[in-house]
């Protein structure tokens, strides 16, 4: 062991130190117990202490220069104690090592959208990246640890998978890193503020290194080579990089830049090697590697968002305008201002808002379970409200990195005998044509927009009230109000409305023109251009989907155009547990994980079909299982057997929607692609196939 004049009292249980200074030793004593351990100099060769022992003597330790300055010869460290903080030096070693494991599987994910992954590190002080000496620079704590790390991950799997995968990897872990701060007169890096001069040259470098940054190794600029930065906290503006996906802080000061600053570094979408913008939801996700507790990171988000003036959880006498009721005559139209401010007072009356319009937890409870009562006449519109107020009650959505899970495919469950019957008959696809009567189309929008109410010029509506200021404060008490009159003559440009309507609804100019001619509504254009055409536009969807339903006809394909096993797997999906994923328990799930859109209708119906004893299997079926219809491919929720008597099976599928006691309720669109749907699976000619909607698995006896 290298000692002079003393022998361990055991030879068991050796903790050996690696090479590399205080805090290797440090973490090996600390919590070991035992007598205090003398450590004196010279040193000179690796050691292993060992528990429970006092070492005394001449003790030999290479690489020691970090220990050196802290300790002189016969310093005694009690158990458990620690020289420097050992807690914060371990965390920022895992925060560092997570996001390189993080960026890593990301640049995975990305690659087949030829997009390059960025990470960021923010710190306070530039001697944790880079320490200056007189004879130059080497890495500072920080670099150090980032290189270990790399390399590490890299030998540990990541080289192989990335390898496999056909994904470029820069193997030095001193090449993939660079830094981005102010300098001072000599070129060095320095500490800053942050509105400096320094600091503009520094936003001027990222800018014109941008386009470098977002590409990918080519052999021949090292500066593509780069993929994760470090940066000065101070630096408040300038980042605008958009390939950013992770942001680590290692801020050990007050940091100065707030949460919302840093999240904004990585709100950009990212872009391709060709300079495409990526729009998908899924692959536009920023995670954040930060020093402090998730609850705590969303709290302080959302804090600082607050006093920003940004309102979440608030809603307006307004905010149920849009929402839309059908008439006795059948035509849809919104409820309007009027309508949309009773709901509102109605909610406020309640005690369920504030005055200030803040949902209150038991506003969110009722919608939630579906239970929120509205005025006399808008009972239609109560799905359509409570979906607005579950929106306005979210705050913004930060996922809980550590409760990520990834979907995988259950092969016990897809290789089942009632699941290979379920896929027999389910994987089959079909094509659709439709045949319409151009004259039966132009009559019926005819007939749905002549029930359309008026569109008259906008009006002002005049308001008088009496004041009075008292002790009390300032109250006002209204006393009449009136239109004022704006029927003179307003010299402005009209839109194209053949054209605006052609983008909303997808017929011909001579077809949209025979409507609008033949209406007897046109002159109303003119006094409100925006409402006109949006109710026209709204008729006109009402009346396609009427027609085109009656005549679409779907015809089977041959098999070797039939979905696969294959088409089953989910790829590369990752979901939250407790935010977008539940986990069933009873092994009938094709999915270890179920994900859901909707915590209060498909997420119930999962655990119904998970805990209901009939159920054989089921499936939340992929994104990529869908159903050709004239509105695009229709996606259905869900596939599964149900077991009847014991003696034979049934096999369903289902949508689900809110409403109540499986009276679902769909819009015109809805309801033309579950038509649609009805007839595909009529064209499969499986007699043991249901498809229906449903609200819950199970329907509620009504008395």
């Amino acid at each position: 062991m290298g000692t002079d004049g003393a022998t361990p009292s055991s030879s068991a249980g050796l903790v050996p130190v690696r090479p590399g200074g205080a805090g290797a030793i440090i973490q090996a004593m600390h919590g070991k117990g035992g007598m205090g351990i003398e450590i004196p100099k010279p040193f000179s060769q690796p050691i292993c202490l060992v528990p429970d022992t006092r070492i005394a003597g001449t003790t030999h330790i290479d690489d020691i220069d970090e220990l050196a300055p802290k300790l002189s010869v016969g310093d005694r460290l009690a158990p458990g104690a620690a020289e420097g903080d050992v807690a914060a030096e371990a965390v920022k070693r895992a925060q560092i090592r997570r996001t390189i494991e993080d960026h890593l599987e990301r640049q995975l994910e990305m690659w087949p959208r030829h997009i390059k992954v960025l990470s960021l590190f923010f710190i306070d002080k530039v001697e944790k990246y880079r320490v200056y000496t007189k004879d130059g620079w080497e890495r500072g704590e920080y670099a150090e640890v980032f290189e270990q790390e790399y390399a590490d991950l890299l030998e540990h799997g990541w080289k192989r998978r990335c390898e496999e995968a056909g994904v470029p990897l820069i193997d030095d872990p001193a090449a993939v890193h660079s830094g981005y701060f102010s300098k001072d007169g000599k070129g060095r890096f320095k500490d800053t503020s942050g509105t400096t001069d320094a600091d503009t040259s520094t936003f001027e470098l990222i800018m014109r290194e941008k386009e470098t940054l977002i590409a990918f190794p080519d052999g021949k600029n090292h500066d593509k080579d780069v993929s994760f930065i470090w940066s000065h906290s101070a630096l408040k503006e300038g980042w605008d990089n958009p390939n950013i996906f992770q942001i680590c802080t290692l801020v050990e000061t007050k940091d100065t830049l707030t949460k919302r600053q840093k999240v904004g570094r990585g709100l950009r979408l990212p872009v391709d090697q060709s300079g495409e913008r990526c729009l998908d939801p899924e692959a536009n996700v920023l995670t954040v590697v930060a020093n402090e507790s998730y609850d705590a990171f969303a709290r302080g988000l959302q804090s600082e968002l607050d006093k920003d003036g940004v309102r979440f959880g608030v809603i307006a006498p307004e905010s149920f305008s849009k929402v839309t009721v059908r008439a006795a005559s059948g035509a849809e139209s919104p409820i309007g201002f009027e309508k949309s401010k009773q709901v509102f007072e109605s909610l406020q009356k309640a005690g369920l808002v504030s005055k200030k319009g803040e949902i209150t937890p038991e506003l969110k409870k009722a919608a939630q379970d579906g239970k929120v009562e509205l005025p006399a006449g808008l009972e239609e519109a109560k799905e359509q409200v409570e979906a607005i107020i579950l929106h306005k009650a979210q705050k913004l959505e930060i996922k809980d990195k550590s409760k990520e899970v990834r979907v995988r495919l259950d092969k016990d469950v897809s290789l089942s005998p009632a699941f290979q019957a379920l896929w027999e008959r389910i994987r089959r696809r079909t094509k659709f044509q439709v045949e319409v009567d151009s004259d039966e189309l132009v009559a019926r929008c005819i007939e749905e927009i002549q029930k359309m109410p008026p569109v008259r010029p906008l009006e002002v509506l005049s308001m008088c009230a009496d004041l009075s200021v008292d002790d009390a404060g300032v109250t006002a008490q209204g006393t009449e109000q009136s239109t004022v009159n704006t029927k003179t003559v307003r010299a402005y440009d009209l839109p194209d409305p053949i054209a605006e309507l052609q983008d909303a609804v997808d017929l011909t100019r001579h077809t949209l023109k025979r409507i609008l001619v033949g209406c007897g509504r046109y002159d109303e254009f003119p006094n409100d251009p925006a409402t006109f055409l949006a109710q026209v536009a709204s008729r006109i969807e009402t009346a396609k989907s009427a027609i085109v339903s009656r005549g679409i006809k779907y015809v089977r394909l041959p098999e070797d155009e039939w979905y696969t096993m294959k088409d089953l797997e989910p790829g590369d999906i990752r979901a939250y547990l407790g935010q977008n994923a539940w986990e069933p328990e009873h092994g009938k799930s094709l999915y270890n994980y179920v994900v859901y859109d909707s915590s209060t209708v498909e997420k119930p119906f999962a655990v119904e079909l998970d805990q209901t004893k009939e159920i054989e299997v089921f499936a939340k079926l992929p994104s990529k299982f869908t159903i050709d219809t004239p509105l695009g491919p229709y996606n259905p929720d869900w596939a599964y057997v149900v077991n009847e008597d014991g003696e034979h099976r049934v096999y369903f599928v289902t949508e689900t929607k809110g409403g109540g006691n499986n009276d679902p309720h769909l819009r015109p669109t809805e309801q033309l692609k579950v038509d649609c749907a009805k007839k595909h699976f009529a064209a499969l000619g499986v007699d043991d196939l249901i498809y229906d909607v449903r609200t819950t698995l199970h329907s509620v006896a009504v008395k």
